[in-house]
């Protein structure tokens, strides 16, 4: 893992990136340099656990045992806990 990478993910850091990329305009060849977000800790298409790199992905059934266990009272950590460690019955 490198350390560009580590820093996104542990510090939520942000990583931009210098992309090169070649244009003709008027038959005209030139090259364009833009800076773009290369590493980001946000993701906003998965449900990420308490300890920033597990995830699931939105609408996972395990995501709505979580929620359900918070209702009923249980504590964050123990619900999340069990939601990780719940298993689909057999039938399905």
């Amino acid at each position: 893992m490198t350390q560009v990478y580590r820093d996104c993910l542990f510090e939520n850091g942000v990583f931009y990136a210098k992309n090169v990329r070649m244009r003709t305009k008027n038959h005209v060849i030139s090259l364009i340099e833009s800076e773009k977000k290369a590493l980001s800790p946000i993701d906003t298409k998965r449900w990420i656990w308490s300890d920033g790199i597990s995830s699931l992905p939105f609408g996972h059934w395990r995501i709505q045992v979580y929620k359900k266990l918070l209702e009923r009272g249980t504590s964050h950590e123990a619900a999340e806990k069990i939601a990780i460690g719940t298993r689909l019955p057999e039938k399905y």
